[in-house]
């Protein structure tokens, strides 16, 4: 066949050929005889069984041998190019739901990849020389001529047959320079290319295509978006899939429908979806990314509603009540959310709110959230912006806190309504809380008021001026004494510390200062406390009637209205001071509810008197308020109280009447000034 008749089956003229340095094979076979019969020089199998003809002619591709093999290359990244190529040519024809390329092995000759394209043009296989437009598989144009001379250089040449009858194929020259030789054989249907010698598992390659891989009834597909690039105008598909089981995860990254590498391997932690992302810029050797944040933000981009709520259902975790979002994974580490859509961003707000949860990356703040009964979610600092428009479990808390506390309000229960036994708790539990108040915060800052509450959600709740105790703790003491102190750990921590929570270092250290507060509990405090054990509900250590200044002692001020009434008595002033040790002794140890004093005069100016049936008629007492407790009768009204013992004050008058005495005096224990007060004196 003739030159001319060569140009034209090639569709080429004189001019193209000295332009682009194509060289006729009859000239190499004078010129170079060596490079020539490695030109002519095909396996057997390959030309009877497609039909080469003869070659035409020869041209360099730019590029030698050397270069895949700096690069790494390997038969994977080979083949993928060929894929890429067929990709394109099928996505141009028929568009991308139409693609429907043959990746296949043939017998004694090796791995087929067909498509129904036109075919290809000798330009395709120069360095640089690309006619697809930015949205297409080969858009840099260099992958092809890589794979050539990476089969070539391994001893496995790649046979390119058209429709047209055109054949091509890489020619090792000598040096390195890869040639591609250009012949006629048989026409196929479309374009096939072969990688003779080549003999793959075909399911491993079939994995490379994206379009194979989703036809494993394992995965599915959870998101499809079209979306235009930065620097593209043409909207191309980008794909989010899942195993159907949770608990496997794909970790895996396709651009532009061609397999790259597992998304582990790529950026240091694992993915539980995998990606087939279009606007991602690859390195040459086509397995890593040539940007991470660009991976970061195409993936946030791509993600839609429905994607986004199967990753939080799938990856969020439940523990001690804490819901997390794990920071062990690509989506919830790496990806930047800040490119997701306003519609991803409200479907992660509504997420939250149908779990009842509030979102926080703060893990301080968690213990305390579950003390005041919030759901919280920690999620890592990579997904705030995701969250941003979700409720805060800060402000969940806060809500959580200012209902409690309404509701706490609407359920508080008055000290009058409060039964004996209760109201000598909480007595104890305000005489503990404000001595150690005085000791920490000083005189300057009022102690806070304990409210007694029917609600049971009470705890952790604290005011300004206020804490919070449920009235079934009163029933016992030391689980009033422990949760009062406990709450005034907390309101101390946040007026010193500005940090309250359970756990926090401010909430211990203030712990550890109220616990040692308590130790050095004041005498007066101790006295008072002991009073309160003993069922004397109003009793105070501190009375303050200044800034700075408080009544006396119990029995100091008892001793006033003792000596008030012997005044009015017998114009008297004085006592002996052993009768002022007993009753200091009695008081501060068991304080009786009513006691007499007997008096007999000695002479004009000293009485003498004792304690009468103290003991006795104490528990005696004691008894007869448990039963009036069972009944459920508030007993700290002043007409119930002076009804329920007016019995035995009546049983102590008649047996004194019934003595020998010169005065005697009946004192009623009064809970609103924690004193005495004279019930009634009684002549003989």
């Amino acid at each position: 066949m003739s030159l001319d008749e060569a140009l034209a089956f090639h569709g080429l003229t004189k001019e193209i050929m000295s332009a682009e340095l194509i060289s006729w094979i009859e000239r190499v076979r004078l010129e170079s005889p060596d490079l020539y019969r490695i030109i002519i020089t095909d396996p057997p199998h390959m030309k009877r069984m497609m039909g080469i003809k003869r070659w035409d002619f020869v041209f360099s591709t730019g590029m030698t041998t050397d270069y895949p093999v700096r690069r790494g290359w390997n038969d994977f990244m080979g083949v993928r190019e060929l894929i890429q190529n067929a990709l394109d040519i099928e996505d141009r024809l028929f568009g991308y739901d139409g693609i429907a390329i043959r990746v296949g092995v043939i017998e004694e000759l090796g791995l087929e990849v067909s498509d129904r394209g036109p075919g290809i043009k000798y330009d395709a296989f120069k360095l640089g020389g690309s006619d697809k437009g930015c949205h297409e598989r080969g858009y840099f144009g260099e992958g092809l001529k890589v794979a050539l001379a990476y089969f070539a250089y391994i001893g496995r040449p790649v046979y390119i047959f058209t429709r047209s009858g055109q054949v091509f194929k890489p020619v090792i020259a000598p040096g390195g320079l890869v040639l591609i030789a250009m012949g006629r054989a048989t026409p196929v249907t479309g374009t096939t290319s072969i990688v003779y010698g080549h003999f793959p598992r075909i399911e491993v390659v079939r994995r490379i295509i994206f379009q194979e891989c989703i036809k494993d009834p394992d995965l599915k597909i959870i998101a499809r978006v079209n979306r235009r690039g930065d620097a593209c105008e043409v909207e191309r598909p980008h794909f989010i899939v899942a195993y159907r089981n949770p608990e496997m995860f794909v970790n895996y990254l396709w651009v532009r429908d061609i397999s790259v590498n597992n998304i582990r391997a790529l950026t240091g932690t694992p993915s539980v979806f995998g990606y087939n992302l279009w606007w991602v810029t690859l390195e040459p050797n086509r397995v890593a990314v040539s940007s991470i944040p660009e991976l970061r933000k195409e993936v946030a981009k791509t993600f839609t509603p429905e994607a986004l709520r199967e990753l939080l259902n799938r990856v969020v975790t439940i523990e001690d009540g804490i819901h997390k979002l794990p920071p062990d994974f690509f989506e919830t580490e790496m990806v930047d959310w800040g490119y997701s859509t306003a519609e991803v961003k409200n479907e992660a707000a509504k997420w939250v709110a149908e779990k009842g949860l509030g979102w926080t990356d703060n893990e301080r703040a968690v213990d305390w959230a579950l003390y005041m009964g919030a759901k919280p979610l920690l999620v890592p600092w990579n997904m705030k912006f995701l969250f941003s428009g979700a409720p805060t479990l800060e402000k969940m808390v806060i809500v959580k806190g200012v209902k409690r506390v309404v509701e706490a309000e609407a359920g508080a229960v008055p000290r009058e309504a409060l039964n004996i036994n209760e109201l000598s708790n909480l007595t104890a539990a305000e005489i503990v809380m404000t001595d150690i108040h005085m000791d920490l915060a000083g005189t300057e800052i009022m102690a806070p008021k304990i409210v007694v509450s029917e609600r049971m959600d009470v705890s952790g709740l604290e005011t300004k001026n206020k804490i919070y105790l449920n009235r079934i703790d009163l029933a016992d003491r030391e689980a009033t004494l422990e949760n009062a102190l406990h709450e005034y750990a907390h309101n101390y921590a946040k007026r010193r510390f500005r940090e309250a929570r359970d756990l926090t270092e401010e909430f211990e250290k203030a712990l550890t200062l109220v616990a040692a507060a308590a130790v050095r509990l004041d005498e007066r405090a101790r006295q008072a406390l002991t009073r309160a054990f003993y069922l004397a509900w109003g009793a105070k250590a501190h009375q303050w009637i200044g800034k700075y200044d408080y009544l006396p002692y119990l029995h100091e001020r008892f001793r006033m209205k003792l000596e008030e009434t012997l005044k009015q008595l017998y114009n008297l002033t004085q006592l002996g001071t052993w009768l002022y040790d007993d009753l200091e002794r009695t008081f501060n140890t068991s304080p009786p509810i009513y006691f007499a004093l007997k008096l007999s005069r000695e002479d004009e100016i000293g009485i003498r008197g004792g304690l009468f049936g103290v003991e006795r008629r104490h528990i005696e007492f004691g008894h007869g308020l448990y039963l009036i407790r069972d009944l459920a009768i508030p007993l700290p009204r002043v007409d119930i109280y002076k009804a329920a013992i007016s019995r035995f004050l009546d049983e102590m008058e008649d047996s004194l009447r019934s003595r020998w005495i010169h005065v005697a005096i009946i004192f009623l224990y009064n809970p609103e000034e924690d004193n005495y007060e004279v019930w009634k004196v009684i002549r003989p």
